[in-house]
């Protein structure tokens, strides 16, 4: 952990904790199960930041989805999908929201969507720093749910307007084409950056 800690610069002020007998990984319900795998590495823990105030975990960080409070905190994450129909069913019942305050909690985003029914997890994405991208995703128990939803797109929170769209299921192995945009300086010409497959 001290060369972790050194590595990444972090101060005195983050305590950094190992789990090596994954009590503590397995209390949270954050293990991994990769015994499967070829390499053989067994139970492990996802990777997680977390604040605690007096024993009690306020802010959980799951790699780069936050996850925050009892409605969002599920006893057991489900993890990724099993199959691509499951995503694509959990994709049905879920909107993408845009434009989202940076201050914004995932509680404040279920409030401003549960006229519209009942809300199953808010998940807002954050970047490797744990700072929030500025959208999320809210997923909901029924389908139908969706369109009342949508009516929402432009309203305000946090004094933004944001915008409401049904979420994409991702395809592995599928990678969306974006054509170039007009450059608005043409003196100045870009290229889109070279990408290994």
């Amino acid at each position: 952990m001290h060369a972790w800690k050194k590595d990444l610069n972090i101060r005195d002020e983050v305590l950094l904790l190992s789990d090596g007998n994954k009590e503590f990984t397995l209390a949270l319900g954050v293990e991994l199960d990769l015994s499967d795998k070829p390499m053989g590495l067994g139970v492990r823990s996802q990777r997680y930041a977390l604040l605690a105030e007096d024993g009690v975990v306020k802010v959980l960080n799951l790699d780069t989805i936050a996850l925050l409070g009892p409605l969002m905190w599920d006893s057991k994450p489900s993890g990724p999908a099993t199959n691509q129909s499951s995503k694509e069913e959990a994709d049905s019942r879920s909107i993408f929201v845009g434009n989202v305050d940076y201050a914004c909690t995932p509680e404040e985003i279920q409030q401003h969507f549960q006229s519209c029914g009942t809300v199953n997890r808010v998940t807002i994405l954050t970047d490797r720093n744990g700072q929030p991208k500025g959208f999320a995703y809210v997923e909901f128990l029924e389908v139908e749910v969706v369109q009342e939803a949508f009516r929402l797109h432009e309203s305000e929170l946090h004094g933004h307007p944001i915008k409401v769209a049904a979420k994409r299921t991702n395809v592995p192995g599928l990678k969306q084409f974006r054509p170039l945009q007009h450059n608005p300086y043409p003196m100045y010409p870009y290229s889109r950056p070279h990408m290994s497959s």
